[in-house]
């Protein structure tokens, strides 16, 4: 399957309009934590969308259909990925503090 990449602000996403891009009845949407938000449903997607845009108010979404079920809804904004990577680094660093 080739891929098919299309970028969105994330006020102006809806449950629909990433369903139609992925051609999926759910994806998994991206939080700063390194985990990701089951969205099955529009409440689902809308939950996730409030408390995302409520701490990044100016964030996009980098939606790609063919890309892992895990990659495929990705959050673009400076200030989520800077909260990613630190949540990584503590994550690894205590990790390994403990011994894994």
């Amino acid at each position: 399957m080739s891929k098919v990449t299309k970028t969105i602000k994330l006020t102006e996403a809806t449950f629909a309009s990433v369903k139609e891009v992925l051609q999926k009845n759910h994806f998994y949407a991206q939080n700063p934590e390194d985990s990701l938000r089951k969205c099955d449903t529009e409440e689902s997607f809308d939950y996730w969308k409030t408390g995302t845009l409520s701490k990044y108010p100016n964030s996009s979404l980098v939606i790609t259909r063919g890309e892992d079920w895990f990659s495929e809804v990705r959050v673009s904004d400076p200030f989520f990925e800077t909260e990613r990577t630190r949540y990584i680094d503590a994550k690894a660093n205590y990790l390994q503090s403990i011994g894994y």
